[in-house]
């Protein structure tokens, strides 16, 4: 698997840490929302903002009911609804819920579902870069975070995070190159 990542070092509207770190280009859903996800590798989950969403976050915003491809865990048929590292629990509707708190005071809140996701900008799909599909793979959708983000792709090496889902034994990645600012 080969999926592009983006260093962040100018101002930007995704910021998160101080605009420093790395983000990846992912489509999400059979709309491919495109979004730009903050990676990090000591982080469990892979979520993202969704409708509704009642805080200030960068645009545009996941719209489940779009996609005909997302779908809620349910809780009674779930096996990601328990042990997976994340606080998680069964609302009165039985739908998995997730809370995530970050070390800096951050956090994430939701439920969780599964959708398909797309890595690869749709600018270096013009320039003959193929893009990787993947899907039914168990995600947060954000209703709730208080991090200014489109969110975060978590790949530590827990069971809910993408590599373990999908049993990836490699990971590789293309930085670009730091100082070209028009670098997509």
């Amino acid at each position: 698997m080969h999926i592009v990542f983006h260093s962040i070092t100018q101002a930007s509207s995704f910021s998160i840490a101080e605009k420093s770190g790395l983000f990846a280009y992912v489509r999400i859903g059979e709309i491919k929302l495109e979004q730009l996800l903050y990676i990090d590798t000591g982080s469990r989950l892979l979520w993202f903002n969704c409708q509704p969403c009642g805080l200030n976050v960068p645009k545009p915003v996941f719209d489940p009911k779009l996609s005909s491809t997302y779908k809620v865990e349910d809780c009674d048929l779930s096996d990601y609804c328990g042990g997976i590292g994340v606080r998680v629990w069964c609302d009165i509707r039985s739908l998995c819920s997730y809370q995530i708190q970050y070390g800096d005071g951050g956090y994430s809140l939701g439920h969780l579902a599964r959708e398909m996701l797309v890595f690869g900008s749709m600018k270096k799909l013009l320039f003959g870069k193929r893009e990787e599909v993947i899907e039914d793979i168990v995600v947060g959708c954000a209703r709730k975070m208080s991090i200014y983000t489109n969110g975060i792709l978590g790949l530590d090496s827990s069971r809910v995070s993408l590599l373990k889902q999908r049993s990836f034994s490699k990971f590789s990645y293309c930085l670009g190159y730091y100082d070209d600012r028009s670098y997509p």
